[in-house]
């Protein structure tokens, strides 16, 4: 039988254009931090939410970013999880 993960992510609207929302479900009290990232590698914006726990909504905002494909990484204690956002 497989663990359950201890946080999952969505992002949405996807694609976005003003905004997007990565709504997070956290099993347990975690550290959290997000990374956006382009597709060349270059990392945009970088922000550490320290504890958090339980359901979370945070608002990205897309507006001032050009129209491609970006990585929203979340660290959640020492995983990683990604998704694709894109950006209109």
């Amino acid at each position: 039988m497989l663990a359950q993960p201890d946080a999952t992510m969505q992002v949405y609207p996807n694609p976005a254009n003003d905004f997007a929302v990565v709504a997070l479900n956290l099993v347990k009290e975690s550290q959290i931090a997000m990374k956006l990232i382009d597709v060349s590698g270059k990392t945009l914006a970088v922000k550490n939410y320290g504890s958090m726990s339980g359901m979370m909504n945070i608002e990205l905002n897309t507006a001032t970013l050009q129209s491609g494909v970006y990585i929203v990484e979340l660290t959640v204690d020492n995983d990683k999880l990604v998704k694709r956002l894109v950006v209109e």
